[in-house]
């Protein structure tokens, strides 16, 4: 393979590589370290511009890095016309050390994770969805030059102004090579698809580019980025069974549907970059769709959610149980001795909504039973749902709208698990079971060890392949 240097110099001796003097540039600053070499702001003092200089150390790095430093040059010549992909300018060389140094354009508003943090609260929709249309622009163009990313992620956007641009190509891929989940560096793990955690040597494509620009599309709805509390291996585990993030209050009901797509489980089932911009572009220019919104909250609690929802420092002070941390103090004992059952805080409704609210209780009353006399007894808890069948869609409607109520998460995981008023899924079950369990519901930390014990009795690590970190992970839930 052609080294480094030796395409390099014949890249500029064909002119298809510009080369600036390293005397063209003054006022270095660092601004950045990545995986093969620093990043400094500089001053072009011909043009009167400040610009981003790459530099590979070649003395710390393996040929493998070598390797990838080419490949987002060369990746970077495909998309050099783009304005949502960070822009080549050239090269230029360091006279001491002699390494080469890519200049690059200079993003004066930092990464999307800083932008957001900073600017957040003056974005509108119009604004938010403008941001998403420009991350998926710029996707789109790198999937019809055949190249993959493969770390798209909030510190990869670059924000200059206003405008963001996708960067970092080194991990990206030509579609023409292989490239699979154990072969390098995975990334940043909340962007990866849940694939790359129970297959061995899965293979990305498009799709899973697709994956994590679904989880940058709730991250600039948020404000933050996804999971912020929850720790890097329950994490793995977590995603690998469905766990995602629940919308933000006052979110487009279509973009919520659009970002859930891109981050489905099936990789068949993602859109592709085209279909995702086209329905971004729809939203821009239809301006009733951004007055169909989620309404997570009631209007009691609204002004005081967002405001914790966009606090980081609050976000960051949460307390959030995870599995690897507390796995070895639960057991199904100790929850059942912990579970009380308090009645649900009254409201003045309407007598329909009395209704659906004394059938919820009483579910929840008959649920809060069933833990506390266990299954030896002849009560059937089951037999509860079943006298509410008819009305199962209303009480879930009735219960998913109102948040505020005492055993919402808990609820939630136990109607998902039965099927109860919405189509059963274990999976989110297990998902709300966490969140009950986040709020120190001994009845929520109770259905997630019921959870893994059925996962256990059926799931053994020789009758599935799996990668190393999953292995850890399903290991550790004996101990």
């Amino acid at each position: 393979m052609t080294s480094l240097c030796e395409w390099i110099d014949m890249k500029i001796r064909d002119d298809d590589i510009n080369y600036f003097d390293y005397d063209e540039f003054s006022n270095f600053e660092k601004v950045g370290e990545g995986a093969f070499g620093i990043v400094n702001k500089a001053d072009w003092k011909s043009c009167g511009i400040k610009i981003a200089l790459k530099i590979i150390e070649y003395n710390s790095v393996n040929q493998d890095n070598m390797n990838r430093f080419l490949k987002e040059l060369r990746n970077l010549r495909k998309v050099n016309f783009h304005p949502n992909i960070n822009r080549f300018l050239g090269i230029t060389k360091e006279p001491i050390t002699n390494n080469y140094i890519m200049v690059l354009q200079y993003a004066n508003r930092g990464n999307l994770r800083e932008y957001l943090k900073n600017n957040f609260k003056s974005l509108n929709w119009d604004d938010k969805i403008r941001m998403a249309s420009e991350i998926t622009c710029g996707l789109k163009c790198l999937h019809s030059r055949k190249i993959i990313h493969r770390d798209l992620h909030a510190k990869n956007i670059l924000v200059d102004n206003n405008n963001l641009m996708i960067a970092d190509l080194g991990l990206s891929k030509h579609l023409t090579g292989e490239i699979t989940s154990n072969s390098i560096a995975w990334g940043m793990l909340e962007y990866i698809e849940p694939q790359c955690y129970v297959v061995d040597n899965y293979v990305r494509d498009k799709r899973s580019d697709i994956y994590s620009l679904g989880i940058l599309l709730w991250e600039i709805t948020s404000g933050y980025p996804p999971f912020p509390s929850i720790s890097r291996a329950t994490l793995c585990y977590r995603i690998a069974n469905g766990y995602r993030e629940s919308p933000m209050n006052d979110t487009p009901l279509e973009y919520v549907e659009l970002y859930q797509k891109c981050w489905d489980n099936d990789p068949d089932l993602r859109p592709n970059a085209e279909e995702v911009y086209d329905t971004l572009k729809r939203f821009s220019k239809d301006n009733s769709t951004v007055d169909i919104k989620i309404n997570i909250y009631s209007d009691e609690t609204n002004s005081n959610s967002s405001n914790i929802l966009n606090n980081e420092n609050n976000l960051q002070s949460r307390s959030y149980l995870t599995i690897d941390d507390n796995i070895n103090e639960l057991n199904l004992a100790q929850f059942t001795s912990q579970i009380s059952t308090p009645s649900m805080i009254s409201s003045s409704i309407s007598e329909y909504e009395k209704g659906l609210r004394d059938d919820l209780e009483e579910i929840i009353q008959n649920y809060l039973k069933r833990n506390k006399i266990g299954w030896i007894k002849t009560f059937d808890f089951n037999k509860v749902l079943e006298r509410y069948e008819s009305r199962s869609k209303e009480i879930f409607n009735y219960l998913i709208n109102n948040p505020t109520l005492q055993y919402y998460e808990l609820m939630l995981g136990v109607f998902y698990n039965r099927g109860f008023g919405v189509n059963k899924s274990i999976n989110i079950a297990f998902e709300w079971y966490m969140r009950s369990s986040q709020q120190n519901d001994f009845n929520g930390y109770y259905e997630i060890i019921l959870y893994l014990q059925v996962k256990k009795a059926w799931l053994k690590p020789s009758q599935i392949k799996v990668n190393t970190i999953n292995l850890f992970i399903f290991e550790n839930l004996d101990k």
